[in-house]
């Protein structure tokens, strides 16, 4: 990826995305992503890629250290493939992240993300945080207890092959199959 082609392949990369959508006024979320730049600056052996939407231009007039790339849109996919850890709001990326095997740092913001983030920390894929009270310092430390937790990608790499065994499995369109007949 053109994004991190200056990336040292040994430097780890927390990719955050908070997805498109946000509940809460628009100037929560720029604060929220603020914090990473602190955050960045007290990790200098990682990498930061911030998908930051129309808060691009804001955060890079903010950025004082080298270790992160802010961008509008992300190649999300692509970055995971590359990434150590996912900051995200609990959406639909957290599929994403075990089909890839990356762990998460949710922030829930509304709706179901909140369950969502729940079953993250239930199943041993991450940790959640709180977007209003979490400081650099707190969301520092979350990044580091995952990026050194031993069984996280043990869980991971167990939830990655129940996905891949459902999707090739069959299961499901027999289920229905079996359910239309019904109704001949």
């Amino acid at each position: 990826i053109k994004l991190l082609s200056t990336v040292n392949e040994q430097t780890k990369i927390v990719y955050v995305s908070l997805g498109t959508r946000w509940s809460e006024d628009n100037s929560a979320k720029a604060v929220f992503l603020e914090k990473f730049l602190t955050v960045a600056q007290l990790m200098p052996g990682h990498h930061f890629v911030i998908a930051a939407g129309s808060y691009q231009t804001v955060l890079e007039n903010m950025r004082s250290t080298e270790n992160i790339t802010i961008c509008n849109y992300a190649p999300q996919i692509a970055i995971l493939a590359k990434a150590s850890l996912m900051v995200t709001h609990a959406g639909g990326s957290i599929k994403e992240c075990i089909r890839v095997g990356v762990p998460m740092l949710c922030y829930p913001f509304d709706n179901d993300q909140f369950g969502m983030a729940a079953r993250v920390v239930h199943h041993g894929l991450g940790l959640r945080g709180n977007h209003r009270t979490d400081n650099s310092n707190v969301i520092k430390y979350k990044i580091c207890k995952i990026l050194n937790d031993s069984n996280i990608p043990k869980q991971i790499d167990y939830f990655r092959a129940r996905a891949l065994h459902s999707e090739k499995s069959y299961d499901d369109v027999t289920i229905i199959e079996r359910f239309i007949a019904n109704f001949d």
